[in-house]
């Protein structure tokens, strides 16, 4: 087993544990910077139409430029070599081309590249703080909800199976929990043990929830008395709700 290998499956292994812990952010940077513009390429390709009387011109104006080139080229050469020099081939003329087509396109990319740093450094908030927003907030808001479930499955077991009647005051009394998302803004979780008083025996029965706002509308975690904490969508989270109040 090589070392680059080895190197891998660590990397692999603590991006793994960083994800699970909600600190990812560094291993979505890198894949961003990495494999960013593959994503790119795949939300803009479908989307760009080629004008082929566009293309035409160009190809026809490149290869007049070449030829240009190439004829101006070799008769300078024959003008200033030495007589036993040897003649001005076409692969120097493709060499030549070649070098400024690469030029140009490192050009574009530096400029490319110092404008989107510019515009990750001057948005609302940094581009890596913004991906774990979008990427790792679902599950570190999970991981918020199954401790939630934890301190309250103790809390039952220690009081006869009782729920505290104020939940958040029994979350003031835990500073290891937390009732917030971890976007930003976050708002609070909302809790549904209005009306319980024992600990429910049903699995299905959702104990805290968070807005819908929290993670831009496209859905909610939920936690529900087996423990479980479940990122639903809106249409999901209303029929779950809906029910629970129905109950």
């Amino acid at each position: 087993m090589t070392r680059a290998f080895l190197i891998v499956i660590a990397l692999g292994v603590l991006a793994l544990v960083s994800f699970a812990i909600g600190c990812g952010a560094p291993f979505i940077l890198a894949f961003y910077g990495v494999a960013g513009w593959l994503l790119y390429l795949r939300r803009v390709v479908p989307e760009v139409e080629v004008p082929l009387d566009s293309v035409a011109v160009a190809i026809a104006c490149v290869v007049g430029i070449v030829v240009l080139l190439h004829v101006t080229a070799r008769w300078l050469w024959s003008a200033t070599k030495a007589d036993n020099a040897p003649p001005w081939r076409v692969k120097y003329t493709a060499t030549g081309v070649t070098g400024i087509v690469l030029l140009f396109a490192c050009g574009m990319a530096a400029t490319g590249a110092a404008h989107q740093v510019g515009w990750m450094m001057q948005d609302t908030g940094p581009f890596w703080v913004r991906q774990m927003n979008e990427r790792t907030t679902r599950l570190i808001c999970q991981s918020n909800q199954r401790d939630l479930w934890m301190a309250l499955r103790h809390y039952a077991d220690e009081n006869d199976g009782k729920l505290p009647a104020d939940l958040v005051g029994f979350v003031d009394d835990n500073r290891r929990l937390d009732l917030n998302c971890p976007h930003v803004p976050g708002l609070p979780y909302v809790t549904y043990l209005d009306g319980l008083r024992d600990f429910p025996d049903e699995e299905d029965v959702p104990l805290v929830a968070e807005p819908l706002a929290n993670h831009g509308g496209e859905g909610m975690n939920i936690l529900f008395a087996d423990g479980e904490a479940r990122f639903v969508t809106p249409e999901e989270a209303a029929s779950i709700l809906g029910r629970r109040t129905t109950d």
